[in-house]
C-alpha cells in the first residue's frame, strides 16, 4: 500500500486536525510532491542538501549532514528543537 493511500484511510479512523499524522518517505515523484503539499507537509532533512539550497543552509551544515550520511558511526549527537518552524525538530547538536 503506498503512503498517500495508508494516509488517506488512516483518516477515516481519527481527526487529523486534533492527532496530526506524521509518515517518513514515500514521496518518489513529482506527484507524489504535489499530493504531499496540498495536504500539508514538512520536508524533511535530505532537501537541507540539495543544490536549490545551497543559498538558505549554511556550508557547515550542509556538510555536517553529509558528512553522517557517509560515516554512520561517526554521527553527532542530535537534540529536539523549536528554534526553526516552532515545531519540535531533531537537529544536530552544535
Amino acid at each position: 500500500i503506498g503512503l498517500q493511500s495508508l494516509l488517506s484511510q488512516t483518516t477515516q479512523f481519527i481527526d487529523p486536525t486534533v492527532y496530526p499524522l506524521i509518515a517518513a518517505g514515500g514521496i518518489m515523484d513529482g506527484i507524489g510532491l504535489a499530493n504531499a503539499i496540498r495536504s500539508g507537509v514538512q520536508m524533511g532533512t535530505r532537501f537541507l542538501t540539495c543544490e536549490e539550497s545551497i543559498k538558505l543552509v549554511p556550508e557547515a551544515h550542509r556538510k555536517l549532514l553529509l558528512e553522517a550520511k557517509n560515516d554512520i558511526n561517526n554521527l553527532r549527537p542530535t537534540v529536539l528543537t523549536r528554534a526553526y518552524t516552532g515545531k519540535p525538530a531533531r537537529g544536530i547538536q552544535t
